[in-house]
């Protein structure tokens, strides 16, 4: 049966029988946790990869005049969390970028790293840049990092156990931002000085919201939270998104940043200021003791 099929029988019929809001909230989330969306994150994920390369002028004119070297090191930005995270857990790196049983691990990300790159007249990239796409972009992202997330947590525990708190947390960061650090990775072995590249070290909103998930998504595997696994992850998804598209009708980049700007200026304009003195006050009370 086809997933559209699907959709509109057994999951249909699963929220008719429901009788409150929580437990609509409750089908959509198993249903969400027992869907299989391979290949379309990795598409997504391997286009957003490459038009991070293609939007970096440094980035982009080393692919352009070293292609080769620059689609090895792009496939292996698309599957370097998974990299970084059989390093960490002491796993074998065989098969790594054949884990779906064929060939599309790395398929995908060639098809996308040419179509962005070197599409003629740069049309699939423009194509991208549409808002609308855009976003439908972001936000089925969003759904892999949760997802990536879950799954570097849950790997943890099943290699080490569910008393490695902090390893289940580092595994869920590894798992899930492991592409920036390839991104960072590219630019200090190929880009190298070139003053055009951009590139920023400080800690971006995807960054915090992956490890907030890898914190929760502990919490739950240890009991803490008394929720299921896939309440926790779609709920978790479902914040990330509303707090990005709040984040954009605001025009800012990092909407968890804002409370921090507000505490901060709070602490500054209640904290007392020292008291200082003008120069003629300072002659003044010279002037007294003398």
């Amino acid at each position: 049966m086809e997933i559209q099929e699907w959709i509109a029988t057994e999951l249909f019929l699963k929220i008719q029988n429901t009788t409150s809001p929580l437990e609509v909230f409750h089908v959509l989330a198993e249903t969400h946790l027992e869907m299989s969306l391979f290949p379309l994150t990795y598409i997504v994920h391997s286009i957003l990869c490459a038009i991070r390369l293609r939007e970096d002028p440094a980035a982009f004119n080393y692919c352009q005049n070293n292609p080769v070297v620059s689609l090895v090191f792009f496939v292996i930005i698309v599957n370097f969390g998974g990299v970084l995270l059989s390093l960490f857990l002491g796993s074998p790196l065989v098969g790594l970028l054949l884990q779906n049983g064929d060939l599309k691990t790395i398929g995908i990300p060639v098809l996308m790293w040419f179509l962005v790159l070197f599409c003629p007249f740069d049309l699939f990239y423009n194509v991208c840049k549409f808002p609308t796409l855009r976003f439908v972009f972001d936000v089925i992202g969003v759904l892999r990092k949760a997802r990536n997330v879950m799954g570097g947590v849950l790997t943890a525990e099943s290699a080490l156990g569910s008393g490695h708190a902090v390893a289940m947390v580092i595994s869920g960061m590894l798992k899930s931002t492991g592409s920036l650090a390839g991104f960072h990775m590219f630019n200090l072995f190929c880009v190298g000085d070139d003053p055009r590249k951009r590139i920023d070290y400080n800690i971006t909103f995807t960054t915090k919201t992956c490890f907030l998930l890898a914190v929760v998504f502990t919490a739950q595997v240890q009991g803490i939270i008394l929720l299921t696994l896939g309440e926790v992850l779609f709920g978790g998804a479902l914040i990330i998104i509303a707090m990005r598209m709040t984040g954009k009708m605001l025009a800012v980049d990092d909407i968890l940043a804002v409370p921090a700007r507000m505490l901060w200026w709070l602490t500054t304009v209640l904290s007392p200021q020292p008291q200082t003195r003008t120069r003629l006050q300072q002659s003044r009370i010279h002037e007294k003791e003398d």
